[in-house]
């Protein structure tokens, strides 16, 4: 065992991590459906205080690299870790110190925000007044306090990803997955979501970040993977990748990624 993951097992017993640890590791990660195959081979490493942007059209493979990480699906061939555990056996684990948003969440009917929320916050063991304090602070953060009494059905899909997040958030993770979650959004909910998550990397959280949106990457990533047919089509910062402009990353990525 190296010094790091090492230094990565030994502070788990205390559900800490030091920035700039490496997190989430996959190593040859696949995931195949009979002759489909989802995802081939996929390394990725994602480390605390950063973001990392797994960058692609649909049905690059994307989700089904969260599903792995998440513990969601089992792989057909590599490795999946979170913080040192093997992500699909000890999923329980792990969901304890990361958190995921779904690219399309699903609340229950006939029900409020404030239900929702005050019903995970039980779930995860959160004091009720520590609970209440984080949920206020949050839905404020997110501008959902007026639709907290409301049935999240009701809920634009913006609105619906804000809620998603703030339940991610309510355990305070060290490490964030989400999928796409700027699709829906207004450019005021665009603005406020880019903050809060510059504000949790700044914080040490590390964050996993699907999408197929340029303007994204820009804006949030540390590191990029563009990927495309279940592959790793190319990876490095965005000034690795052509520069620190849209231009040349649409470059990069329309010269790695099938027609």
């Amino acid at each position: 065992m190296c010094v790091q993951e090492r230094q990565i097992q030994e502070s788990n017993t205390r559900h800490e991590a030091p920035e700039g640890a490496v997190a989430v590791e996959l190593v040859g990660a696949s995931k195949s459906y009979g002759d489909v195959h989802a995802l081939r081979e996929l390394d990725l490493s994602a480390r605390l205080g950063r973001c990392l942007v797994l960058l692609g059209p649909n049905g690059a493979g994307k989700t089904t690299a969260l599903g792995l990480i998440t513990g969601i699906l089992r792989p057909s061939a590599g490795v999946c870790r979170v913080f040192g555990l093997e992500c699909f056996r000890d999923r329980a684990k792990i969901m304890e110190r990361l958190a995921y948003a779904p690219a399309e969440p699903h609340f229950p009917d006939s029900t409020t925000a404030h239900e929702v929320t005050r019903f995970a916050s039980r779930m995860r063991g959160i004091e009720p007044d520590t609970a209440k304090a984080r949920i206020d602070r949050l839905a404020r953060k997110l501008e959902l306090e007026s639709a907290m009494d409301r049935d999240p059905s009701t809920f634009s899909k913006g609105m619906s990803k804000k809620l998603a997040l703030l339940l991610a958030l309510l355990a305070r993770p060290r490490f964030l997955v989400l999928d796409e979650p700027f699709n829906g959004l207004d450019p005021r909910a665009r603005r406020t979501l880019t903050a809060t998550l510059r504000e949790l990397r700044d914080d040490g959280v590390g964050i996993l970040l699907c999408t197929h949106d340029f303007t994204v990457a820009e804006a949030l990533a540390d590191d990029i993977i563009i990927v495309d047919g279940g592959r790793a089509r190319a990876r490095g910062t965005l000034e690795e990748l052509g520069g620190a402009d849209r231009q040349s990353l649409e470059s990069a990525y329309f010269a790695t990624t099938e027609a």
